[in-house]
């Protein structure tokens, strides 16, 4: 029968001797990989930890010191494994960050607010435009958007002076009803298009 191989025996006082020793050699070395002085003295004691946990199962011809420091390597490696894809996530919402607020900066750059302004004038006006009765909305035009006079109006729709100064009177209680936050920006629209 094939005899079964010795484990490592290791008393406490021999084990305090290795940590003593190899600790501040572990602890420097893990340091120059994650450069971080506090999570360096974690894994050497984690390691350090997970071999005394172990040690039980360690054939007796194990290397005490290159064992404990393959687990801190390992551990190393894992962090900054973890740390990498850490960083990948953090660069990838860094960069969809970054192309949201340069994309924010394009739209802001582009952005007429007087052009958006007038737009939605423009917007408000055609809807009160709609809300007028028919003949309202053509003298109303007529006079100005056409600039044409009452008489000139009159003669071509055969309504007497009074009736498009009525006409145009409704339209503009209309037009206020609809754009009474307006009223002074839509003054100076109109103002524009009549004089081009």
């Amino acid at each position: 029968m094939p005899q079964s191989p010795t484990s490592l025996v290791l008393s406490s006082r021999q084990f305090e001797e290795v940590f003593l020793e190899y600790r501040p050699v572990f602890v420097r070395r893990a340091y120059r990989y994650v450069r971080d002085n506090e999570i360096a003295e974690d894994i050497v004691s984690d390691s350090f930890m997970t071999f005394w946990e172990g040690r039980g199962m360690l054939p007796e011809d194990v290397n005490v010191p290159a064992y404990i420091f393959t687990i801190v390597r390992n551990r190393c490696l894992n962090y900054l494994r973890d740390k990498a894809v850490h960083l990948q996530a953090a660069h990838t919402i860094h960069s969809s960050q970054r192309r949201l607020v340069e994309a924010d900066i394009a739209s802001l750059t582009a952005c007429n607010p007087d052009r958006l302004f007038q737009e939605e004038i423009f917007s408000i006006l055609q809807r009160a435009l709609d809300k007028m009765p028919e003949k309202t909305r053509t003298v109303f035009l007529k006079s100005r958007f056409s600039g044409m006079s009452y008489n000139d109006i009159s003669e071509e729709l055969g309504i007497l002076p009074s009736g498009v100064h009525l006409e145009i009177h409704r339209g503009l209680n209309i037009l206020r009803s609809e754009l009474k936050d307006y009223l002074p920006a839509l003054l100076l629209i109109i103002g524009g298009l009549h004089n081009q």
